[in-house]
């Protein structure tokens, strides 16, 4: 959805119709976005793992 956001807004301002700062904090967002996303992962996958280990007997 952020990138939604940003393709929309760059091509916005590519055509005059939004000003630099409106690019520059949809920019910010899809970033953060993207961030949050790595991180959710890495937190969801780090958990797998200690369960897995946790439920693993041999």
């Amino acid at each position: 959805m952020a990138d939604e956001v940003f393709s929309l807004t760059a091509e916005n301002y590519a055509n005059g119709l939004c000003d630099i700062n409106t690019y520059s904090l949809a920019q910010s967002r899809r970033d953060n976005a993207y961030n949050q996303h790595l991180t959710a992962l890495a937190g969801y996958w780090t958990t797998y793992y200690h369960l897995l280990t946790l439920t693993q007997h041999e």
